[in-house]
Protein backbone atom coordinates (compact mmCIF):
# COMPACT_ATOMS: atom_id res chain seq x y z
CA UNK A 1 0.00 0.00 0.00
CA UNK A 2 1.14 3.56 -0.77
CA UNK A 3 0.87 4.63 2.56
CA UNK A 4 2.92 2.12 4.32
CA UNK A 5 5.72 2.85 1.93
CA UNK A 6 8.90 5.42 3.79
CA UNK A 7 8.93 8.51 1.51
CA UNK A 8 13.05 8.22 2.03
CA UNK A 9 13.94 4.99 1.42
CA UNK A 10 10.74 3.80 -0.46
CA UNK A 11 10.47 0.14 1.52
CA UNK A 12 7.22 -0.89 2.18
CA UNK A 13 6.37 -1.60 5.78
CA UNK A 14 5.61 -0.02 9.39
CA UNK A 15 6.03 4.01 9.45
CA UNK A 16 7.22 5.88 12.22
CA UNK A 17 6.20 9.40 12.80
CA UNK A 18 9.02 12.42 12.22
CA UNK A 19 8.76 15.37 13.90
CA UNK A 20 9.39 18.83 12.36
CA UNK A 21 10.85 20.94 13.42
CA UNK A 22 12.77 18.14 15.78
CA UNK A 23 11.34 17.37 19.39
CA UNK A 24 14.34 18.61 21.16
CA UNK A 25 13.75 22.30 20.21
CA UNK A 26 10.10 22.16 21.90
CA UNK A 27 8.08 20.34 19.37
CA UNK A 28 6.44 17.94 21.79
CA UNK A 29 3.46 19.77 22.49
CA UNK A 30 -0.07 20.23 20.78
CA UNK A 31 -0.48 22.00 17.25
CA UNK A 32 -2.68 22.59 15.00
CA UNK A 33 -1.46 21.34 11.53
CA UNK A 34 -3.16 23.59 8.42
CA UNK A 35 -2.94 22.85 5.14
CA UNK A 36 -1.02 25.04 3.20
CA UNK A 37 -2.81 24.92 -0.33
CA UNK A 38 -5.55 26.29 1.88
CA UNK A 39 -3.69 29.30 3.44
CA UNK A 40 -3.12 29.86 -0.40
CA UNK A 41 -6.54 29.86 -1.32
CA UNK A 42 -7.60 32.33 1.49
CA UNK A 43 -4.61 34.48 0.73
CA UNK A 44 -5.62 34.97 -2.73
CA UNK A 45 -8.96 36.04 -1.53
CA UNK A 46 -7.13 38.67 0.38
CA UNK A 47 -7.59 36.94 3.87
CA UNK A 48 -4.34 37.27 5.92
CA UNK A 49 -4.73 35.18 8.93
CA UNK A 50 -5.62 31.42 9.28
CA UNK A 51 -8.74 32.17 11.23
CA UNK A 52 -11.99 29.78 10.07
CA UNK A 53 -9.46 27.57 7.88
CA UNK A 54 -9.39 24.11 9.12
CA UNK A 55 -6.84 22.28 10.57
CA UNK A 56 -6.10 18.97 12.15
CA UNK A 57 -4.99 18.40 15.93
CA UNK A 58 -1.59 16.75 16.93
CA UNK A 59 -1.49 15.92 20.62
CA UNK A 60 2.33 15.12 21.03
CA UNK A 61 3.61 17.48 18.30
CA UNK A 62 4.25 18.45 14.35
CA UNK A 63 5.32 15.84 12.06
CA UNK A 64 4.26 12.86 9.95
CA UNK A 65 4.41 9.71 10.21
CA UNK A 66 5.52 9.02 6.40
CA UNK A 67 8.78 7.55 7.17
CA UNK A 68 10.17 4.07 8.42
CA UNK A 69 11.96 3.70 11.73
CA UNK A 70 15.31 2.74 10.03
CA UNK A 71 15.55 6.06 7.96
CA UNK A 72 14.19 8.10 11.12
CA UNK A 73 17.14 6.76 13.32
CA UNK A 74 19.18 7.36 10.64
CA UNK A 75 18.13 11.43 10.30
CA UNK A 76 17.97 11.78 14.07
CA UNK A 77 21.69 9.91 14.18
CA UNK A 78 23.22 12.72 12.04
CA UNK A 79 21.21 15.39 11.04
CA UNK A 80 19.06 16.19 13.86
CA UNK A 81 21.49 17.61 15.75
CA UNK A 82 23.77 20.75 13.95
CA UNK A 83 19.91 21.66 12.79
CA UNK A 84 18.44 22.28 16.14
CA UNK A 85 21.35 23.71 17.32
CA UNK A 86 21.12 26.54 14.39
CA UNK A 87 17.64 26.79 14.60
CA UNK A 88 17.70 27.29 18.38
CA UNK A 89 20.39 30.21 18.24
CA UNK A 90 19.00 31.55 15.46
CA UNK A 91 15.93 31.41 17.79
CA UNK A 92 17.15 33.35 20.38
CA UNK A 93 18.89 36.03 17.77
CA UNK A 94 15.36 36.58 16.62
CA UNK A 95 14.05 37.53 20.00
CA UNK A 96 16.94 40.18 20.46
CA UNK A 97 16.55 41.56 17.07
CA UNK A 98 14.43 44.56 16.85
CA UNK A 99 12.69 44.53 13.39
CA UNK A 100 11.34 47.49 12.43
CA UNK A 101 8.46 47.40 9.49
CA UNK A 102 10.50 47.77 6.36
CA UNK A 103 13.37 45.67 7.14
CA UNK A 104 13.22 43.28 4.51
CA UNK A 105 16.78 41.11 5.00
CA UNK A 106 18.74 39.89 8.02
CA UNK A 107 22.65 39.34 8.12
CA UNK A 108 25.01 37.33 10.03
CA UNK A 109 27.51 35.31 10.40
CA UNK A 110 28.73 31.62 11.77
CA UNK A 111 31.41 29.16 12.12
CA UNK A 112 29.25 26.76 14.44
CA UNK A 113 27.25 25.96 11.24
CA UNK A 114 27.59 22.05 9.78
CA UNK A 115 25.99 22.99 6.44
CA UNK A 116 25.90 19.20 5.04
CA UNK A 117 24.01 18.30 8.04
CA UNK A 118 21.59 20.86 8.13
CA UNK A 119 20.50 20.92 4.43
CA UNK A 120 20.08 16.89 4.71
CA UNK A 121 18.01 17.93 7.82
CA UNK A 122 15.76 20.34 5.92
CA UNK A 123 15.55 18.28 2.64
CA UNK A 124 13.83 15.36 4.45
CA UNK A 125 11.27 17.28 5.87
CA UNK A 126 10.37 18.32 2.41
CA UNK A 127 10.67 14.62 1.94
CA UNK A 128 8.40 13.77 4.51
CA UNK A 129 6.22 16.33 4.41
CA UNK A 130 5.80 16.58 0.61
CA UNK A 131 7.01 13.24 -0.70
CA UNK A 132 7.41 11.86 -4.42
CA UNK A 133 11.79 12.32 -3.61
CA UNK A 134 13.06 9.03 -3.93
CA UNK A 135 16.19 10.70 -5.85
CA UNK A 136 17.27 12.49 -1.96
CA UNK A 137 17.76 8.79 -1.37
CA UNK A 138 21.35 8.38 -1.55
CA UNK A 139 22.03 11.94 -0.93
CA UNK A 140 20.34 11.59 2.48
CA UNK A 141 21.14 8.14 3.68
CA UNK A 142 25.16 8.44 2.99
CA UNK A 143 25.57 11.14 5.83
CA UNK A 144 28.86 12.47 3.24
CA UNK A 145 27.35 12.50 0.17
CA UNK A 146 27.32 15.74 -1.95
CA UNK A 147 25.94 14.53 -4.64
CA UNK A 148 22.31 16.88 -4.16
CA UNK A 149 19.84 16.14 -6.77
CA UNK A 150 20.25 18.86 -9.64
CA UNK A 151 16.36 19.06 -10.06
CA UNK A 152 15.98 20.88 -6.77
CA UNK A 153 17.01 24.44 -5.60
CA UNK A 154 16.30 25.51 -2.50
CA UNK A 155 15.80 28.79 -0.72
CA UNK A 156 15.69 29.78 3.32
CA UNK A 157 13.97 32.46 5.08
CA UNK A 158 13.96 34.13 8.38
CA UNK A 159 10.58 34.46 10.09
CA UNK A 160 9.77 37.40 12.39
CA UNK A 161 7.60 36.26 14.77
CA UNK A 162 8.65 32.62 16.39
CA UNK A 163 5.08 32.14 17.88
CA UNK A 164 3.88 32.03 14.28
CA UNK A 165 2.05 29.19 13.29
CA UNK A 166 3.84 26.49 10.86
CA UNK A 167 2.82 25.49 7.56
CA UNK A 168 3.64 22.94 5.43
CA UNK A 169 2.00 23.02 1.86
CA UNK A 170 3.06 19.60 -0.08
CA UNK A 171 4.08 20.02 -3.60
CA UNK A 172 1.87 22.45 -5.81
CA UNK A 173 2.06 24.01 -9.17
CA UNK A 174 1.01 27.26 -9.22
CA UNK A 175 0.24 29.04 -12.75
CA UNK A 176 1.42 32.74 -13.79
CA UNK A 177 -0.12 35.27 -15.51
CA UNK A 178 1.79 34.44 -18.68
CA UNK A 179 0.73 30.86 -18.44
CA UNK A 180 4.28 29.65 -17.44
CA UNK A 181 4.02 27.45 -14.14
CA UNK A 182 6.35 26.12 -12.10
CA UNK A 183 6.49 23.05 -8.63
CA UNK A 184 7.89 23.87 -5.48
CA UNK A 185 6.89 22.80 -2.13
CA UNK A 186 6.81 25.34 0.80
CA UNK A 187 8.08 24.51 5.12
CA UNK A 188 7.19 27.66 7.75
CA UNK A 189 8.79 26.57 11.20
CA UNK A 190 10.00 29.92 12.93
CA UNK A 191 12.41 31.08 12.69
CA UNK A 192 12.85 29.12 9.55
CA UNK A 193 10.81 29.16 6.43
CA UNK A 194 12.22 27.45 3.43
CA UNK A 195 11.00 27.09 0.17
CA UNK A 196 11.93 24.26 -2.29
CA UNK A 197 11.47 24.46 -6.19
CA UNK A 198 11.61 21.77 -8.73
CA UNK A 199 13.61 22.88 -11.74
CA UNK A 200 12.91 19.13 -13.51
CA UNK A 201 8.92 20.32 -13.23
CA UNK A 202 8.79 24.06 -14.13
CA UNK A 203 9.25 26.46 -17.19
CA UNK A 204 9.87 29.40 -14.64
CA UNK A 205 11.59 29.40 -11.19
CA UNK A 206 11.47 32.89 -9.37
CA UNK A 207 14.66 34.49 -8.99
CA UNK A 208 13.92 34.67 -5.11
CA UNK A 209 16.66 36.36 -2.46
CA UNK A 210 17.65 33.24 -0.12
CA UNK A 211 19.19 30.77 -2.28
CA UNK A 212 20.95 28.21 -0.17
CA UNK A 213 21.49 25.51 -2.28
CA UNK A 214 24.85 25.48 -2.38
CA UNK A 215 25.37 24.89 1.25
CA UNK A 216 24.33 21.39 0.30
CA UNK A 217 27.20 20.46 -1.13
CA UNK A 218 29.86 21.29 1.75
CA UNK A 219 32.11 18.22 2.54
CA UNK A 220 30.77 16.54 5.73
CA UNK A 221 32.30 17.62 8.91
CA UNK A 222 33.57 20.82 7.62
CA UNK A 223 32.47 24.09 9.39
CA UNK A 224 33.07 27.19 6.82
CA UNK A 225 32.62 30.69 7.86
CA UNK A 226 29.52 31.57 6.44
CA UNK A 227 27.49 34.79 5.91
CA UNK A 228 23.81 34.70 5.83
CA UNK A 229 22.10 37.24 3.93
CA UNK A 230 18.47 36.10 4.42
CA UNK A 231 15.09 37.54 3.85
CA UNK A 232 12.56 38.46 6.45
CA UNK A 233 9.16 37.21 5.88
CA UNK A 234 6.90 38.92 7.92
CA UNK A 235 4.45 36.51 10.19
CA UNK A 236 1.12 37.50 8.32
CA UNK A 237 2.77 36.45 5.37
CA UNK A 238 0.92 33.63 4.51
CA UNK A 239 1.07 32.87 1.03
CA UNK A 240 4.04 30.57 0.17
CA UNK A 241 3.36 32.61 -3.38
CA UNK A 242 4.58 35.87 -2.28
CA UNK A 243 7.56 34.95 -0.11
CA UNK A 244 10.01 35.55 -1.98
CA UNK A 245 9.05 39.47 -3.19
CA UNK A 246 10.25 40.66 -0.20
CA UNK A 247 13.84 41.09 -1.69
Amino acid sequence: MADSICRICGKEGPLSFEYIPPQSVGNDHTVKLYSGVDAVKSSLTGQDDMEGLKYRQLQRGQGFKTICSSCNSYLGQNYVKPFSEFYRATGQQILVSDFQEGDKSIHFKTDRLMPLAFVKQVMSNFCVSAGDMHDCKDYLLDRESTVFPQRYRLHMFIVDNLREQKLFTGWMVPIFADYTCCKMACIRIPPFAFTLFDLSSSNKVPEWPGNITDLARVPWGEKPGIEFHLPVLKAANHSPLSWGNVG
